[in-house]
């Protein structure tokens, strides 16, 4: 889930396509090499499409100082997690808030806190294959890559 560094010498785009080394090397001035261990979970729509990925990880790697260490603190809680579900999220944001002397949400608090989430993740969400129920009210995720460069 941490951007890794990737080995010095080796072409960091070998094996993308021509559309994901150009998105490689749009994302590569925002993390440099690390861009290559992105590209391959960005998806051709929704939150994980390469114009959402790029809006967000402009929103949180550009932000200013107290902002930026408001996401990293959120973030490392999350991923300490071992369920990340709504609650989860909702949880780890109002404390985050808290903590960095930001305002709760008050208004539409799901709503917000999981587009906070949104912003600092590629995830995908977890199906429960044994749920006779179609949309279950506690969802939850699967982290696949944070977006907040060291």
């Amino acid at each position: 889930m941490a951007i890794k560094t990737l080995e010095v010498g080796i072409d960091p785009t070998k094996g993308f396509t021509p559309t994901q080394r150009e998105r490689y090397y749009v994302l590569s001035c925002i993390y440099g090499e690390a861009a290559a261990t992105i590209i391959p979970y960005i998806k051709g729509r929704g939150q994980n499409s390469y114009a959402s990925v790029y809006e967000k990880a402009v929103k949180v790697n550009k932000a200013k100082p107290s902002l930026k260490d408001y996401y990293a603190s959120l973030s490392e809680e999350i991923l300490t997690y071992k369920k990340v579900t709504d609650d989860a999220i909702i949880r780890a944001v109002t404390e985050a808030r808290a903590e960095h002397d930001m305002p709760p949400f008050l208004k539409r608090i799901k709503t917000q806190c999981l587009q906070e989430f949104y912003n600092l993740f590629i995830f995908e969400e977890v199906v429960d294959e044994t749920d006779d129920e179609i949309e279950s009210e506690l969802r939850e995720y699967k982290i696949l890559c944070k977006l907040l460069a060291k």
